[in-house]
């Protein structure tokens, strides 16, 4: 266990214990990490605003029944996706997912970098929109498996354990989700091969 895990596990178990200060902490540790998985899933700036809010304040209600400390981050990456399942299946607007102009303005800005060439600055902002476009037609489960394996960089292990499902389950769902890109990005007229091999 590395020293940021073992803080937050102290973290925890001290918030457990009911010390203020250290549910303080917890909670602005958890929302610089969840907010970007958040907003990845709803694709939303205001929505996922929210739906950290409700994440936390879970968090806060309910930080006794951790049983696992060393398990936090899963138990609270799980509470983030069924809020957001939950808010989807309630509103059932799972269909009417837009992009805002600062995601599309986030997207560049990463893609863009510091190249000389124009003609290739092009190229990648081209192909970043379409990988937004497409990732907006998938289903949920398979933008969730993407955004785990592919912006968290989580193992299989680790996507399992958040998932709350086998490894194998977690494979052939990233590789279907993978499968189910590539078909929309060849709709889109890209090359499936430009998905980089996870």
């Amino acid at each position: 266990m590395d020293i940021e895990a073992e803080d937050t596990v102290v973290l925890v178990r001290q918030a457990q214990l009911g010390l203020p200060w250290s549910m303080g902490s917890l909670a602005e540790r958890a929302r610089q990490r969840l907010y970007a998985y958040v907003y990845r899933l709803t694709l939303n700036q205001d929505l996922a605003q929210d739906q950290l809010q409700e994440t936390l304040l879970k968090m806060v209600q309910h930080i006794s029944e951790v049983k696992h400390p060393e398990r936090f981050w899963a138990w609270l990456f799980r509470t983030a996706l069924g809020n957001v399942q939950h808010y989807y299946r309630d509103k059932a607007r799972r269909e009417g997912i837009t992009f805002s102009a600062l995601m599309r303005q986030r997207k560049e800005d990463y893609l863009s970098g510091d190249y000389d060439d124009g003609l290739d600055r092009a190229i990648r902002r081209e192909m970043s929109r379409a990988i937004v476009k497409a990732m907006a037609c998938l289903p949920f489960s398979y933008r969730h498996v993407l955004m785990l394996r592919c912006f968290e960089q989580l193992s299989f292990t680790k996507i399992a354990e958040m998932m709350d499902c086998s490894e194998l389950h977690a494979r052939v769902l990233f590789f279907r989700a993978r499968n189910s890109l590539g078909r929309q990005l060849r709709q889109r007229g890209f090359d499936e091969d430009l998905l980089v091999q996870q």
